[in-house]
């Protein structure tokens, strides 16, 4: 689960899922400061970490539309929203290429069903509608991965 949204109103929870993109692209950018991964890994996190810099600007310009301003949200509060495991490991010198982008991608997945999951289980139709967004955002990213772990594959034999 990317972050938990128990006892969040709706504003809360757009500003943690805004601090979630955010925090995306950050770790993005970090795991493609690795050298070790290669050219072609190095191009599909950093176009990720663009992807999600973007799409926060998006949503952030989104939520100050719908509530006046995005304002900050509580990191105090935040349950859960941490480094995903698969960038912590991708950064030990034993991960090769294609492990990178075959656990980023499985992660992806995760976090697209995650978004799925919420848009059909909350009630506040313009909260539906982020979470459609995200999953949708979630997707593109996860079809992108997905398609440069094939083409890795392929390079390699």
């Amino acid at each position: 689960m990317p972050f938990d949204t128990g006892d969040l109103d709706t504003r809360e929870t757009a500003l943690l899922a805004l601090e979630y993109i955010r925090n995306g692209a950050r770790w993005f950018e970090e795991a493609a400061q690795e050298h070790q991964y290669g050219d072609e890994v190095l191009r599909a996190l950093s176009e990720v970490a663009a992807a999600n810099r973007e799409f926060a600007g998006d949503l952030e310009i989104r939520i100050e539309e719908h509530f006046g301003t995005a304002g900050e949200f509580d990191v105090k509060r935040v349950r859960g929203l941490k480094r995903p495991d698969w960038l912590v490991e991708a950064t030990s010198a034993v991960t090769t290429r294609r492990d990178v982008l075959e656990v980023a991608t499985a992660e992806q997945e995760e976090h697209y069903q995650f978004f799925l999951q919420e848009e059909s289980e909350v009630e506040d139709p313009w909260l539906q509608s982020l979470f459609r967004d995200l999953g949708r955002h979630a997707r593109r990213v996860l079809v992108f991965l997905e398609e440069e772990r094939e083409g890795l594959l392929d390079q390699e034999g």
